[in-house]
């Protein structure tokens, strides 16, 4: 067995929860132990970018299978059940963020498209295809006004 390289991770909003994105599953650890909470399958073949909810209640996903798909999830780390696919990108997902009052979720991903999505739903409320290069990062601005992107272009927009 092979050892599964670690693309992404996140401490949870009060640092009880070290969030580590693997292939097909995050894992959860306690970072003051070390020892493994838990596990949440059923996720993109390559995990690129995690975020948290505020609350620490909901996990951002992102990531797919490079050429292939992305995709952008919710995973509930309370509810190891089904995760809530928000939406599937023509190539893999490199960044996401939850808007400050977390009514909407932004990615961006290697089909150089950014998309904004309604976090309750999951309905897509806005792309744009500016970039010439993969997206590899996305955050809105503290007003939720504004969403910027970056790219393996060199650009910022």
């Amino acid at each position: 067995r092979t050892p599964v390289p670690v693309l992404a991770l996140a401490f949870s909003p009060d640092g009880s929860t070290l969030a580590v994105g693997g292939y097909h599953e995050l894992t959860l650890w306690d970072p003051r132990t070390g020892r493994l909470t838990g596990r949440l399958g059923g996720l993109p073949q390559r995990i690129q970018t995690i975020a948290w909810s505020r609350d620490g209640r909901r996990l951002l996903v992102g990531g797919g299978t490079p050429g292939e798909y992305g995709e952008v999830s919710l995973a509930y780390p309370a509810k190891p059940g089904p995760r809530k696919a928000l939406g599937v990108f023509e190539d893999i997902v490199l960044g996401v963020a939850f808007s400050a009052d977390e009514t909407a979720i932004a990615a961006g991903g290697a089909d150089r498209t950014v998309r904004v999505f309604a976090a309750a739903d999951g309905t897509e409320r806005w792309r744009a295809g500016f970039h010439a290069d993969w997206v590899t990062g996305v955050a809105f601005s503290p007003d939720g006004k504004f969403v910027a992107s970056s790219s393996k272009d060199r650009t910022v927009k």
